[in-house]
């Protein structure tokens, strides 16, 4: 399949060397440098959604006046978003994320991938949760970015 006269390595080069293929075929095995996304929106928007998740059972949704989420610089920089108008925009919201997570507190709070269509961006619950979300940065998350993806969670209830 890859290599001979009409491998692959034929029909895209004229001198390709099977054997430098495999020479260190047991040193750097990229798929140990693979992560998974567990969740359908920009990464940096991860730790806000493990976090809402996290502190979900904590919380009386119906009884929420502020959240407040403290993340690194990076994040906010990418996903400061506080009224999503597409699908796309959604998906780089921490306000969206977080306030996702919250409304679906009935059902587990689980984002799902109906969660970033246009329809549920205007959803009334929705709008009202984002409207409550405010995004600080953390200094010590910032500095440990390259290290760590990290959000924390303060809900004030009213």
């Amino acid at each position: 399949l890859l290599e001979g006269a009409q491998g692959l390595f034929a029909a895209m080069s004229d001198g390709a060397d099977a054997h430098n293929v495999v020479a260190n075929i047991d040193d750097n095995w990229r798929i140990h440098d693979v992560s998974f996304k567990p969740w359908s929106a920009c990464r940096h928007a991860h730790p806000v959604l493990d976090a809402a998740l996290a502190v979900l059972d904590q919380v009386d949704v119906n009884t929420i006046e502020k959240i407040v989420i403290e993340t690194y610089k990076s994040a906010i920089d990418f996903c400061n978003k506080p009224a999503p108008v597409t699908e796309h925009e959604a998906k780089f919201s921490l306000q969206h994320c977080a306030a996702m997570v919250f409304a679906n507190s009935a059902s587990g709070g689980k984002p799902t991938l109906d969660g970033f269509e246009l329809a549920q961006l205007q959803l009334a619950p929705l709008v009202s949760l984002r409207k409550r979300v405010e995004v600080r940065e953390n200094i010590a998350m910032s500095q440990v970015t390259s290290r760590a993806l990290s959000s924390r969670y303060s809900c004030r209830p009213s």
